[in-house]
């Protein structure tokens, strides 16, 4: 009877790895220590497009279709971008919103505490939370269109913010997933724009 192995132990030793798995992706988020140029990896959650920054604090609103003629900034041309959708979607904690692929978006308190300031900025903050790239944006039923806009980043992209907060979507998530809601201070949005900050 020992020596009889329980299929019980067996289907809990299969699903722990998958387990702590899942919860090491959100057991620590990098803090960034300085501004390295080049270095994000692009996003293409929500069908947006990584894009150099026409002015540093500039920013766009509104649901309007992409600017086709590019912008300068300190002399140097830069290329018109898509659209960043965003849309309302149902997660674990409640309607939120996400992006047109249905990946749940967050913000860091860490940024909103500096005055919404973009410190994720190193690779290995981005790799894991990548920033939702786009200059315009565009939003569906149940969003308010003028909550959400743009901002330049410190490395020459643009970035969508909601009332004011840079934001950006977990590696790890699933459409639907919010399975860093919380962790180290990332939270996902509410439908009025303010920050979600339900557990369970």
């Amino acid at each position: 009877m020992l020596n009889r192995p329980s299929h019980r132990f067996l289907a809990l030793a299969t699903a722990m790895p998958l387990a702590f798995g899942a919860l090491g992706a959100c057991s620590k988020t990098e803090t960034p220590a300085a501004t390295t140029a080049g270095s994000t990896a692009a996003s293409t959650a929500g069908s947006t497009a990584a894009i150099k920054a026409p002015a540093a604090g500039s920013s766009t609103t509104g649901s309007k279709a992409p600017a086709t003629t590019p912008a300068t900034t300190a002399g140097a041309t830069v290329p018109a971008t898509g659209v960043a959708s965003f849309k309302v979607i149902d997660t674990p904690f409640g309607k939120a919103v996400g992006t047109a692929n249905g990946k749940v978006v967050y913000s860091w308190k860490k940024e909103t505490d500096a005055g919404n300031k973009i410190v994720c900025l190193e690779e290995g903050c981005l790799a894991k939370w990548p920033a939702v790239y786009a200059d315009t944006v565009k939003v569906g039923d149940g969003l308010t269109a003028s909550q959400f806009g743009t901002v330049a980043r410190p490395d020459g992209k643009m970035q969508a913010t909601l009332n004011g907060r840079p934001l950006y979507w977990m590696k790890a998530d699933e459409p639907g997933d919010a399975n860093c809601q919380g962790e180290d201070g990332w939270w996902i949005a509410n439908l009025d724009g303010t920050v979600n900050t339900r557990l369970t």
